[in-house]
């Protein structure tokens, strides 16, 4: 039997940034027989966790400066983030014969949230007049989940076969609330659930206005979702050194999803499903201190997007296309110098057919009832890559790590329809993606009780914009440790942590189409001691 607690109150370094979380976890294994046993576990979680605010940039990408500084929540009510949930699990394995293992898992989740957030709104944002626009949300939430997966295992000879049936059914129900100053006519300025915050003293500045409301109630939904999926794979040994593995996936996903916009408004009963086969395949080949091997793999998504996209009020979906990613992937791993240094190479390619994305409605020109954006497929991104990693141990004592990835990430087909006209971003770089990322460690055992550790974390630039016009981000994070076991002591040890030691001061930005709209700061230096004690 296990039993685990853990809780932790954690004050933020900024404004409205604080966050609790208590956790139960227990487990019990069961020997029924010497061949068979039982394993049930019960977890239950209860998170409560402020969040802080974006802070604008203008359209250069620099950051404007707020009321209070960085540290200063600027923004409408006290967003939150309050979930809690339930997870258990009985799991039976029986092992039949030397070679066939069989095993049965069944797993029922539920949760709930309360969930308060301000979007960051770009087209309410003026900064010629000190302003930053939100949009105020409120979404209560109940998932359940059952979960069920059978597996079976089977050894002989040069195979080493694994076959499985797994089953999920969810159902959800939620209502969507928002709070600004609403309504598409002149007197309510033609606004979202807008909240004008002046970021140089912190007020709302539109709070009296009489198109302006708190929880209004918009859109009320329910979704069962059933997914299905069976697996097969084999691995192979062609003689001492090839391995060869073949797999085969079939899933099956099926939505529907009731919605009510307001709540107060008709129904729109949608469906939806998708299927798919996803092969897997590689090749290894294990020579004396290494393996060289060459991959490939099929994923596949249902495409059906977040759950507001369901909503028919707002969103024409007149189809649903399923997306699917192939992998390919050649790499090498292995030891030198009497196992001292150790290396990992690889190279891979991705390319993603049929990505979702939304553009406007062209029946809403004409059919003021018409929702105003249409969902389509088709996009294609593709992505190709190298990492290497070296460890080295010069002596017993000291471990040196050294590794580094190229991200090579773009739009293959990718035309965006706008009011405008359409846009080719075909070409361009995803947002949010460094480039080259560099990461370097040090480890010394300085005697029998002290051990330290540096790393040192480097990040490129990114593109904030889709038509990469901006580029920023880029950061380097030194951490250091000391790790204390002293001998008169052995149940105890003390962690000394510096994370930023340099205390960078970093930002994290997103952007729209052609303009960055805001950015988030990264943590400045941060001190932590850990006391652990074993009994």
């Amino acid at each position: 039997m296990l039993a685990a607690l853990s809780y932790e109150d954690y004050g933020g370094w900024r404004e409205n940034s604080r966050k609790q979380l208590l956790n139960l976890f227990g487990r019990a294994d069961v020997d029924l027989s010497p061949r068979t046993a039982l394993t049930a576990s019960l977890n239950y979680s209860d998170r409560d966790s402020e969040v802080p605010n974006a802070i604008p940039v203008d359209r250069n990408g620099r950051v404007v400066d707020v009321i209070g500084g960085e540290e200063t929540f600027i923004g409408f009510g006290e967003p939150r983030n309050q979930t809690e949930g339930l997870i258990g699990q009985l799991r039976l394995t029986h092992k039949a014969t030397e070679a066939l293992t069989l095993a049965a898992t069944v797993q029922g989740r539920r949760f709930e949230q309360d969930l308060r957030l301000n979007f960051f709104d770009p087209f309410g944002t003026d900064l010629t007049r000190n302003v930053a626009g939100f949009n105020g949300f409120r979404g209560q939430s109940v998932h359940k989940v059952l979960f069920g997966e059978a597996t079976a295992e089977w050894r002989g000879g040069a195979h080493t076969l694994i076959a499985g049936v797994s089953a999920e059914r969810s159902k959800s129900r939620s209502l969507d609330s928002w709070s600004g100053q609403n309504g598409f006519t002149p007197e309510c300025g033609f606004a979202f659930y807008l909240v004008e915050v002046d970021y140089t003293t912190g007020a709302v500045l539109n709070a009296d206005h009489p198109c302006f409301v708190t929880d209004d109630p918009l859109t009320r939904d329910r979704f069962e979702d059933t997914f299905v999926g069976a697996f097969v794979q084999d691995e192979i040994a062609l003689g001492e050194r090839w391995r060869l593995t073949l797999g085969l996936r079939y899933d099956s996903f099926k939505r529907r999803a009731v919605v009510a916009s307001p709540p107060t408004a008709v129904e729109a009963p949608l469906e939806g499903d998708a299927d798919a086969f996803s092969p897997k395949a590689s090749l290894s080949y294990r020579y004396d201190g290494g393996q060289a091997y060459i991959a490939y793999g099929r994923g596949f998504s249902s495409n059906f997007g977040p759950t507001f996209e369901w909503d028919a009020v707002q969103y024409a979906r007149p189809d649903n296309k399923p997306s699917k990613l192939d992998s390919y992937e050649i790499g090498l791993k292995g030891r030198l110098l009497d196992g001292a240094l150790q290396y990992e190479a690889a190279a891979f390619y991705t390319e993603q057919t049929n990505r979702r994305a939304g553009m406007p409605n062209p029946a809403a020109e004409v059919d003021f009832t018409a929702p105003g954006t249409l969902i389509v497929f088709g996009s294609k991104y593709r992505s190709r890559g190298a990492e290497l990693a070296l460890t080295w141990r010069p002596t017993d004592a000291t471990r040196l790590t050294a590794q580094y990835s190229w991200l090579d990430p773009e739009w293959k087909d990718y035309v965006v329809e706008t009011f405008a006209g359409p846009v080719d971003l075909s070409g361009r770089t995803p947002r949010g993606v460094a480039k080259n990322v560099v990461y370097l460690a040090a480890e010394q055992q300085f005697s029998d009780w002290i051990r330290g550790q540096a790393t040192l974390e480097v990040y490129d630039d990114y593109a904030v914009t889709e038509d990469n016009r901006i580029e920023a981000g880029a950061y380097e994070l030194l951490t250091l440790n000391v790790r204390i076991s002293p001998p008169q002591t052995p149940n105890l040890t003390l962690d000394l942590t510096v994370n930023n030691a340099l205390d960078e001061d970093y930002h994290f930005y997103f952007g729209g189409r052609t303009n960055p709209t805001y950015a988030t700061p990264g943590t400045p230096r941060q001190v932590r001691a850990t006391l652990r004690a074993t009994f």
